[in-house]
């Protein structure tokens, strides 16, 4: 096993840690426990899926939509994040599962190429979400 390996897994992927292994080896379990009693299909479903579709899609369907994600990679990482740029907009240390998704079927792939979704875990609890293209 690398040593930024987890036993943890989304969907067959394993999750990573990246960068700073020893502090995220830390905070992974518990920031993952918090990000599975959240329900990572329902944050995929209630926030991933509509930044997806956007403007440009609004047509589309989100359990199809849904069932077309393949996820690739996913990365954790805990550390510090300024207020400018926190979820919560105080200073603080966070832990941060990162998703990565392409298209898996036909219905996503004129809306998907590549993307990643970041969920930040505080305390015990999911309390941001972010979405970008890749």
């Amino acid at each position: 096993m690398e040593s930024n390996d987890t036993k943890l897994t989304y969907q067959g992927t394993p999750i990573r840690i990246e960068p700073d292994e020893e502090e995220s080896r830390k905070h992974i379990q518990e920031d993952f426990i918090a990000l599975a009693h959240a329900g990572i299909d329902e944050i995929i479903r209630k926030q991933f899926v509509p930044w997806l579709k956007g403007e440009y899609y609004p047509d589309k369907e989100d359990d199809k939509v849904f069932a077309g994600l393949r996820v690739y990679s996913v990365t954790y990482h805990y550390g510090r994040i300024i207020a400018k740029y926190s979820p919560t907009k105080e200073e603080g240390y966070f832990g941060q599962f990162e998703f990565s998704f392409v298209s898996g079927d036909e219905y996503t792939a004129e809306m998907l190429e590549a993307a990643a979704m970041e969920v930040f875990v505080l305390h015990g609890r999911v309390v941001g979400f972010n979405a970008y293209d890749i």
